[in-house]
């Protein structure tokens, strides 16, 4: 599955962001968002919350290549 890029742990919670070098198309993005990514983050954000024990706040998927930033909605 990987490893968490980046977390930020809040007083009441916790932010996610993981980065993709990915410089494809829109469509392409798009689902490897939903069939790839959030599935990934939604794993990581499972096991940091019962780690941390606080929950999850956002999360997003880091596009540098293509300058993006996308929040990706979880459960």
């Amino acid at each position: 599955m990987g490893e968490v890029d980046l977390f930020l742990e809040l007083p009441d919670g916790f932010v996610l962001v993981d980065h993709k070098s990915f410089p494809g198309g829109e469509g392409e993005r798009d689902r490897r968002l939903t069939e790839e990514w959030a599935p990934q983050l939604g794993w990581y954000a499972k096991v940091l919350g019962q780690a941390l024990g606080k929950p999850l706040k956002a999360a997003y998927i880091h596009l540098p290549i293509r300058g993006e930033m996308a929040e990706v909605q979880l459960g």
